[in-house]
């Protein structure tokens, strides 16, 4: 039997730094549902930072297989910056 490599992901928009328990299950889900298919995160984006002057988010992105942005309190005010990050991105 060949064992899938696991991949590595970085996941933008982690809600789980919020003080809510919906935020925090949606990222819990998020890793439990990554962790059955094999891919392991391995670095995540608070949500209220932009990723584009995050040095660590570059030096993090050359060691992952994949990027995962989570969608989850997208039309919040509180996800604002994530959302002029993407619209240049």
């Amino acid at each position: 039997m060949v064992k899938n490599k696991i991949k590595k992901a970085i996941l933008i928009n982690d809600t789980s730094y919020d003080l809510h328990h919906g935020c925090r299950q949606v990222i819990e889900n998020i890793h439990k549902l990554l962790n059955v298919r094999n891919i392991k995160i391995i670095f995540s984006l608070d949500f209220r930072k932009n990723w584009q002057k995050e040095k660590e988010f570059y030096k993090q992105s050359k060691k992952a297989d994949i990027i995962i942005i989570n969608g989850e309190g997208f039309y919040s005010f509180r996800t604002r910056t994530c959302f002029k990050s993407r619209k240049n991105g």
